[in-house]
């Protein structure tokens, strides 16, 4: 099996536009991931909602949309708090979650034998082999290049995921500088 997963692998690699180029950091523990992350975050735990209700654009206010492809809906009996999504056995049993701005965090417990795949538009950004290979084990993940979609191949299932705030637009810092002077300023006057 585990043969099996890294030959997909590669051959994901093989096929994307182009090779992970980014450094991705694995946490084990949802505490040093937090503390990595040095942001905000949002949490989507999937409670709410009907069992079976189909789950695709839920959690578009908090910056997230699951791929409506995939037949992701709602599940029971998961680690967490007893509330995820399973994902059908789609070719492969992908599962994209995909986020409406850039991000360098994200974090998810699931049943896994998957690594995930990090993408900037149709660019993959990062690889990862860490996935733990236990069920329900929080895995936390932080880049150095900003990604704005996560996939997950063969793993069905996802309990609560985690992710970080946007990364800010490249002239947000400069603007905010300038402001801040300007006031300086201002209140010198």
């Amino acid at each position: 099996m585990n043969q099996c997963r890294g030959m997909i692998h590669v051959l994901l690699v093989l096929l994307c536009p182009q090779a992970a180029i980014a450094d991705l950091y694995v946490y084990f523990d949802y505490d040093e991931w937090f503390a990595a992350a040095n942001t905000e975050v949002t949490e989507i735990d999937f409670t709410g909602f009907a069992f079976g209700t189909p789950i695709t654009d839920q959690y578009a206010d908090v910056g997230l949309l699951l791929d409506p492809w995939a037949n992701i809906y709602q599940s029971g009996n998961l680690h967490n708090d007893g509330w995820g999504v399973h994902a059908d056995a789609v070719p492969g049993g992908r599962f994209q979650a995909v986020l409406d701005a850039p991000r360098y965090a994200f974090a998810a417990s699931w049943s896994g034998s998957d690594a995930p795949i990090f993408r900037m538009g149709e660019e993959v950004v990062a690889m990862s082999d860490d996935y733990g290979g236990s069920p329900w084990l929080f895995v936390g993940y932080i880049s150095d290049e900003p990604f704005d979609s996560v996939e997950f191949w063969i793993t069905p299932s996802v309990d609560n995921i985690w992710f970080g705030a946007p990364v800010p637009a490249p002239g947000a810092l400069t603007l905010v500088l300038t402001i801040g002077i300007a006031r300086r300023r201002r209140a010198r006057a």
